[in-house]
């Protein structure tokens, strides 16, 4: 288990919200100084009503794996459409994208022989990452397709948990299930390709604007 800790603070109410209703909003009550130069109340800090406390909340900050079952499987068309690289400055793509065949064939029917996957959840048991792979065949490949019994690897994490270390986690266990994996990743995603060679992949080929890379078994 990944272990941190992180705080943050609620700030007080909104000044401009009367004392029965507060919008909460990181904003301070106006001061003004006197002719000692010491900070005063504003005149209008009478409208305000009470202060509210302060008060810590917790933020999770540490997570879990387990292996996929089968109500994990409408999160992990979540995260292939969060995996689905999309160029800075350009406009999201609609979700509709995942009606496409050469997107869907990859979680179709998801839980035949040799679908995989593997699941991240923080403390609270929300589902924050996936990794899964599956088998495509010669007629009717993958983006990153090298052989029919080489599966390829997708994976995506949740914007709040990128850059903690659960996407390589859930790489390597998944690996130890399936020791040969490919993807594709596109070339102008570089923070992707340096996770996928300082796990192992090594680059195969150029399709388009994309490199097809594969892990070996490791001896």
């Amino acid at each position: 288990m990944v272990e941190r800790e992180q705080f943050v603070v609620a700030e007080v109410f909104d000044w401009r919200a009367s004392a029965t209703n507060r919008s909460w909003s990181p904003r301070f009550c106006p001061c003004t100084a006197n002719r000692n130069g010491r900070s005063m109340p504003s005149p209008h800090v009478s409208n305000l009503g009470s202060p509210v406390s302060l008060s810590v909340q917790r933020v999770p900050t540490t997570f879990t794996t387990r292996r996929w079952q089968l109500d994990d499987v409408p999160f992990l068309w979540d995260m292939l459409y969060d995996s689905i690289h999309v160029p800075d400055g350009d406009a999201p793509l609609p979700r509709s994208i995942l009606l496409e065949h050469d997107i869907a064939h990859y979680l179709e029917g998801f839980g035949r022989e040799r679908d995989d996957a593997q699941i991240a959840v923080d403390e609270a048991g929300a589902r924050i990452g996936a990794a899964w792979c599956r088998t495509t065949t010669a007629a009717d490949p993958g983006y990153g397709f090298v052989a029919e019994d080489i599966p390829e690897l997708g994976t995506a994490i949740v914007a709040a948990w990128r850059g903690r270390g659960v996407g390589s986690r859930l790489i390597e266990e998944l690996a130890d299930r399936n020791p040969a994996l490919s993807l594709s990743v596109d070339d102008d995603n570089e923070s992707a390709r340096r996770l996928y060679l300082r796990l192992g992949f090594v680059p195969l080929g150029v399709n388009g604007t994309a490199t097809t890379m594969l892990r070996r078994p490791r001896s």
